[in-house]
């Protein structure tokens, strides 16, 4: 038995130490550099802050997506540009020769450097969620889920009349 409250605190803290520790969702035994495999990523801003409202940084992101997507081969599906976030759904062909986390780092490093100059400050948490789609799973849907994005923002209440959104289409499904 443990006495006092911070001694069970320290216990719990040490017993499953994961505050502090970085614990990647990723698939541990997964190629992420496997093409044909659809990824969606969701990239959010340093402690939710509504940066991607600045249209000089949402252009520069769309444009970091844009140039990512020729240098490295990528079939792209959608790009959504929220107030606090965004969502990119995309995968890797033949011609890639690359793998996810290379893609993520050039898009968020070039669009992150942007906003340290722009904001003065870091525009990304650390991190990100990403999602391998399966098989048996729609990318229709995904894809329809993440356009959707921007109303279902209104619709929870977090709108502001300052908020800008941007959704790309890259492939017509």
């Amino acid at each position: 038995m443990i006495g006092n409250n911070g001694q069970r605190t320290n216990f719990l803290r040490n017993k499953y130490h994961t505050y502090g520790r970085s614990r990647s969702q990723r698939l541990k035994e997964f190629d992420y550099s496997l093409p044909g495999y659809p990824f969606y990523i969701t990239v959010s801003t340093k402690d939710n802050l509504r940066s991607l409202n600045n249209q000089k940084i949402a252009q520069f992101i769309v444009k970091a997506v844009d140039e990512a997507i020729q240098r490295f081969s990528l079939k792209a599906y959608i790009l959504c540009v929220m107030p606090t976030h965004y969502h990119f759904l995309f995968e890797l062909t033949e011609a890639s020769k690359v793998s996810m986390i290379d893609v993520m780092k050039s898009i968020n490093g070039r669009s992150g450097s942007f906003g340290l100059q722009i904001l003065g400050q870091k525009l990304w948490q650390k991190g990100y969620y990403d999602h391998v789609v399966r098989k048996d799973e729609d990318l229709a849907k995904i894809a329809w889920y993440i356009a959707a994005n921007p109303q279902r923002w209104r619709e929870t209440g977090k709108f502001q009349l300052s908020d800008c959104f941007t959704v790309k289409w890259y492939v017509e499904l």
